[in-house]
């Protein structure tokens, strides 16, 4: 049986609570942290290599968009946990363009609780595959971004960081 470690990272207490439930009733989840700041999550990835990071978007402080990033860095796959990431929305392509593995409808998380632990799963274990809705969002941000890089005269740049 595969096991996973997850840390999910929301500053909503409420959300932190609900998440470790939810997991807890996954017996290959075996190690659930969770914090409420992109600086706690550092902080405890440094002390703990989990295998997924379930990620807030809006937070105070760091954002998640803005961690992503330092995620990424770290080899760490994340699923953003976020009602501002709706399928075909700007924030869940610029999630994705940022690295996040998959996007997930925080108001279905309970509803939804399978789908969602398939879900970090499958990224956990890096086997997760966009759906074509997202792979087609992603493509539109991507091509959205070089045409705007082309306009700043930054396209080089901007190609040696993001490829």
């Amino acid at each position: 049986m595969q096991h996973y470690c997850v840390l999910v990272v929301d500053d909503s207490l409420v959300i932190r609570s609900l998440m470790t439930q939810i997991f807890e009733a996954d017996p290959e989840i075996t190690r659930i942290g969770a914090v409420a700041t992109t600086d706690a999550a550092t902080t405890y990835l440094q002390a703990q290599k989990d295998d997924v990071v379930v990620l807030d978007l809006e937070m105070p402080g760091t954002s998640g968009l803005q961690y992503l990033p330092t995620l990424n860095r770290m080899n760490i796959p994340v699923v953003v946990l976020s009602g501002h990431a709706n399928e075909g929305s700007d924030t869940r392509g610029a999630a994705l363009m940022l690295g996040a593995s998959a996007c997930f409808d925080k108001a279905h998380a309970v509803r939804e609780s399978s789908g969602l632990i398939g879900i970090v799963k499958a990224a956990a274990s890096r086997t997760f595959r966009l759906n074509e809705g997202d792979e087609s969002l992603l493509a539109k941000v991507q091509a959205r971004v070089r045409a705007e890089a082309d306009e700043l005269g930054i396209r080089r740049e901007w190609t040696a960081v993001h490829s």
